[in-house]
């Protein structure tokens, strides 16, 4: 059989393999990917101290998970009594929003209309059945606990062995086509990588922002909202406006002038997050235009709900990554006459 031939077929096999798994087994490939993500960031805080110390890379990336382990329960043994203090005035200030919110809604009949739409569920989609909602909220979140954890020691066993992964992913294609698949391997390698760390400074600046903000229009609790403002950053876009929800229940609860004035630091934040800090952060990766991304958050909660939503920006910059050095550079690019195809 020609090369060509059984590059191609080698190739068909493994894109319908990758797909059939995500017919079948959705939420697994989706696991996979964000054990993936931990794996790259564990390995991308590793491999420059390996790099310069010489030390071998198992016990560097062993190192690296005491000392984020270390540095996280540092920070909560410091910052947890008053972050604490500032959560639970949020769970409970929250409701009593809410109440004065539904209060002046009761003043207005297009208000009492949304009222009457909530309670019954349907602006929502809801059926109403608390108890069964109650079952299904306490199910999602033993399973999505379950998850996490087994992503997380799939991560760490990826981190460990990076190179048997690899190895044995690139054997299951043709031996002619095996560099090419290496080099797109390690393009969105880097490109995941690059996001991650972006990712990292723009939902810190995001957080930062928006506690200062809060701080200085006087609403409050300030840091836990910033907090959750800069964790929901995470998600692009639309873990912006879920952010924004809390802190502008919490204004209208306190003066309906002042939703306007929060939902412009928001609004604020959110440019300075995106033409600035996220270009800045990210300006060696590949970044996808927000109404590109957007769409593509909104599908992927379509086909596979939160999970699917909360990496569909890291897949969707991983994707078209790949795309570029397995296609664009390797094929398009090379029609001109200017390049040769490469393998």
């Amino acid at each position: 059989m020609p090369d060509v031939s059984r590059a191609a077929i080698s190739l068909l096999v493994l894109a319908g393999g990758l797909l059939l798994l995500l017919v079948l087994v959705p939420r697994v490939v989706l696991l996979a990917f964000a054990a993936m993500l931990l794996a790259v960031a564990l390995r991308g805080a590793a491999d420059p101290i390996t790099v310069r110390s010489g030390l071998p890379e198992r016990p560097v990336v062993g190192l690296v998970l005491i000392a984020t382990a270390a540095l996280i329960v540092l920070t909560f043994a410091l910052a947890a009594p008053a972050f604490a203090e500032q959560v639970e005035m949020l769970f409970e200030s929250i409701p009593e929003a809410a109440e004065q919110v539904a209060g002046r809604l009761e003043e207005h009949r297009w208000g009492r209309a949304v009222l009457e739409e909530l309670r019954s569920g349907r602006l929502l989609g809801g059926s109403g059945a608390a108890a069964d909602g109650a079952l299904v909220a306490a199910t999602g979140t033993a399973s999505a606990i379950t998850e996490t954890i087994l992503a997380f020691v799939i991560g760490v066993f990826l981190a460990l062995t990076p190179g048997v992964y690899v190895g044995g992913l690139t054997r299951l294609v043709a031996p002619s086509i095996r560099p090419g698949f290496r080099a797109v391997l390690d393009a969105t390698g880097t490109a995941l990588r690059g996001w991650l760390v972006g990712q990292g400074i723009s939902m810190t600046a995001v957080g930062i922002m928006i506690t200062l903000g809060l701080w200085a229009l006087g609403v409050g609790p300030a840091v836990a909202l910033g907090a959750i403002a800069g964790l929901l950053a995470f998600v692009p876009v639309i873990g912006a406006i879920a952010g924004a929800v809390p802190a502008l229940l919490m204004a209208a609860g306190e003066d309906l002038s002042l939703v306007l004035w929060v939902l412009g630091l928001f609004i604020v934040v959110q440019v300075i997050e995106g033409d600035v800090v996220t270009p800045l952060a990210q300006r060696r990766t590949a970044r996808v235009h927000p109404a590109i991304l957007l769409l593509f958050q909104l599908a992927m909660f379509r086909l596979f709900g939160l999970l699917g939503l909360f990496v569909a920006a890291p897949l969707a910059a991983a994707s078209i990554a790949a795309v570029r050095e397995a296609y664009v550079e390797r094929w398009v690019e090379a029609e001109s006459g200017s390049i040769s195809p490469r393998a």
